[in-house]
């Protein structure tokens, strides 16, 4: 079975289907849910193998909170589909370093920002508004709602980086090799 872009557990196959029908390239209207997460992803349009493994590779790289690399990923797929929602999000969300981690409380994926909170809202980046654009209906609602939380803690975060006192930072470390003290 297909693996989870955001956590790695296998996706449970869509009504009516089983498991070994599950592979890329998918049909287009089809959605499969995370057997791990509970994350769900829409298949709007028949994905080739070719942007199947590029969306796999960059999905990777995000989750190893590679963003960088996970961004010439997934521009790589928007320049061969520009109306791909899956890259589109992917690329919104690796630019403000988004990681889902598991919270320990309710055992569900959250949420959390691994890089420096740009002071863009999320809500407003170019590439969440193409996503939603591109997106299946359903798919359109978790990408809103998973913006929405994002936005949340991005203004947590960006209110405790104000509330705080600026101070500078000194780093010091000696670089030699084996043999000299």
């Amino acid at each position: 079975m297909p693996e989870s872009i955001v956590c790695r557990g296998k996706e449970k196959p869509p009504r009516g289907r089983a498991a070994r029908d599950i592979k890329y390239p998918r049909r287009g209207g089809e959605s499969a849910q995370c057997l791990n997460c509970g994350n769900e992803f829409w298949f709007k349009e028949e994905k080739s193998g070719a942007v199947a493994l590029a969306l796999n590779r960059a999905a990777e790289k995000r989750r190893r909170n590679d963003f960088d690399s996970a961004i010439d990923e997934y521009r790589l797929v928007i320049h061969e589909n520009p109306q791909d929602a899956e890259a589109h999000w992917g690329l919104a969300i690796s630019t403000y370093g988004i990681e889902y981690v598991e919270d320990y409380r309710t055992g569900k994926l959250v949420p959390t920002c691994r890089r420096a909170v740009p002071h863009e809202s999320i809500l407003d980046n170019a590439d969440f508004k193409a996503a939603l654009e591109y997106a299946a209906p359903e798919q359109r609602a978790k990408y809103e709602e998973q913006a929405k939380e994002i936005d949340r803690l991005q203004k947590e975060i960006i209110k405790k980086i104000d509330e705080e006192e600026d101070y500078d930072v000194f780093i010091s470390f000696k670089s030699t090799d084996d043999d000299r003290i």
